[in-house]
């Protein structure tokens, strides 16, 4: 079975070549045929993250049927985005394996799978939920106090393009039952932007 290694460390005292080893050592074990390795340097709150990004373009393309990483917080920014990558990659039928966790999540599942990622969706839940509190709070302070710059509030919106992690914030908001209009302007972008985003969540 064809794997791909991710690793990717944060502060400068993490031995990358250590945990490359172990990685590959766990791999071998697994009798896994390792044909990519992917490293990168770079905070995991920001979305500087190349190889992750190549990563899921090898599960896409279905190069690959196993993911080894070395812990589940190595795999995204928050609980909302490892759990969105590990939905990904199990939908397109490859296996994630953490080893710090000692978990393996198969395309198929099985009962422990499933109660991790139900504990996993809880907590991605609960994050998103904080954002629209964050959100709300954030547009009341706005009506009432206005724009840091003076100018007046209403529909003199400066829109700006949705990145990928707002796509959360607009299933969320889609959820709660709120129409285009009122999704662009809880996110300051524009209905078009917001169409598309939910064209492609289905």
């Amino acid at each position: 079975m064809k794997a791909a290694i991710y690793h990717r460390v944060s502060t400068e005292d993490q031995n990358q070549t250590t945990a490359r080893e172990t990685l590959l050592e766990e791999a071998r074990r697994r009798g896994l045929e390792v044909t990519d390795v992917i490293e990168e340097t770079g905070s995991g709150a920001l979305n500087n993250r190349p190889g992750l990004l190549r990563l899921m373009e090898l599960v896409r393309q279905r190069k690959i049927k196993a993911i080894v990483v070395w812990a589940l917080d190595r795999f995204g920014r928050n609980s909302i985005d490892i759990l969105t990558n590990i939905e990904e990659v199990r939908r397109y039928g490859c296996t994630f394996i953490a080893l710090q966790e000692h978990m393996e999540l198969r395309p198929e599942g099985d009962a422990t799978a499933n109660l991790l990622l139900g504990i996993m969706a809880s907590f991605a839940q609960h994050e998103r939920d904080r954002i629209r509190a964050r959100t709300r709070e954030g547009m009341k302070r706005v009506r009432l106090h206005g724009s840091k710059s003076g100018k007046s509030i209403g529909r003199q919106y400066k829109f700006v393009k949705l990145l990928s992690r707002d796509h959360d914030k607009v299933e969320a908001l889609r959820k709660e039952g709120k129409g285009t209009r009122r999704i662009a302007a809880e996110l300051g972008c524009s209905r078009k932007e917001v169409r598309n985003v939910l064209a492609r969540i289905g």
